[in-house]
């Protein structure tokens, strides 16, 4: 049986929280972090584990907010898991429908949204689909973003695009309405988030442009972070995701000079990555927000 600490300290990373943070230590208990300094000694019997980051560089866990986490229809891609996302970095996703809004619907995207966060994600979900009038879990979009912790939007509505329902522009004028009264009278972002076509390379072109302008130094790592952390988490009012910082969620990317991600010793409630650990030596993340701390 795994040895439980009260708590966990990472010595010596480079920190990018996203800003230059320079050589910190971070302080974690249970899913926040409680403190942050240049040097931080523990005095006493508390039961604490020291995660060695020298030589690395600290990152918050990324938030990837546009997931189509139930799959698709017509080739029946399978649901997304874990597994497709921890070991890459990515701590938060933000999940939603597309053009099947008929097959999958809100209740199996928010059933899948709450199934990731018992497994150690942080998932949300955004009402709706490609199709207007938007389909909501309860009445109204208003009512969705009131009702359910998990929605803090809505979408993706298509426009513009050969599957979108033509829709008018009085009725996405409704659509952003409804979402921003939602937002007002339950702090969230009451965002929409709006499908003007589509491309065959996914992400994958952002994330080569960004590793190539931290390589060029054309831009530095704290700013290239903040497209994959503080911003998303700023757009959809996540006020504890995409930093690092006391009282932030404990999400931790760690990095080795190269810029993958770094197995490192671990204890994730739900979750284990120990085959990880074999598979991928070299590229797997620690979520700390979801250690089993008693």
């Amino acid at each position: 049986m795994e040895k439980k600490y009260a708590l966990r300290l990472f010595k010596g990373g480079h920190v990018y929280g996203p800003e230059d943070k320079g050589i910190t230590d971070i302080l974690v208990s249970g899913e926040m972090i409680i403190d942050m300094q240049k040097e931080i000694q523990i005095e006493g019997t508390v039961p604490l584990e020291i995660i060695d980051c020298r030589g690395r560089q600290v990152i918050p866990g990324i938030i990837d907010n546009h997931v189509h986490i139930t799959g698709g229809f017509a080739n029946r891609i399978r649901e997304i898991e874990v597994d497709d996302l921890i070991p890459y970095g990515t701590t938060t996703v933000i999940g939603m429908l597309g053009t099947d809004g008929f097959a999958r619907d809100i209740k199996s995207l928010l059933a899948k949204a709450k199934g990731l966060n018992e497994q150690g994600m942080t998932a949300y979900a955004l009402t709706g689909s490609y199709q207007v009038p938007v389909r909501t879990l309860t009445d109204t979009i208003e009512e969705d973003l009131m009702f359910v912790k998990e929605i803090i939007g809505v979408g993706e509505i298509a426009v513009s695009d050969h599957r979108d329902a033509a829709p008018t522009v009085d009725e996405l004028r409704r659509i952003v309405s409804s979402a921003r009264i939602g937002g007002l009278l339950t702090g969230k972002a009451g965002e929409v988030n709006f499908h003007l076509g589509g491309g065959s390379e996914g992400m994958t072109p952002i994330f080569e442009m960004v590793k190539k302008l931290v390589n060029d130094e054309v831009m530095d790592l704290s700013q290239a972070l903040g497209f994959v952390t503080v911003n998303p988490a700023k757009v959809y009012a996540l006020h504890e995701k995409g930093c690092l910082d006391t009282g932030c969620d404990a999400d931790l990317v760690i990095l080795d000079d190269a810029f993958f991600l770094c197995a490192v010793r671990h204890n994730v409630a739900c979750y284990q990555l120990k085959s990880l650990l074999h598979d991928r030596a070299k590229r797997t993340i620690i979520k700390v927000s979801e250690i089993c701390i008693y």
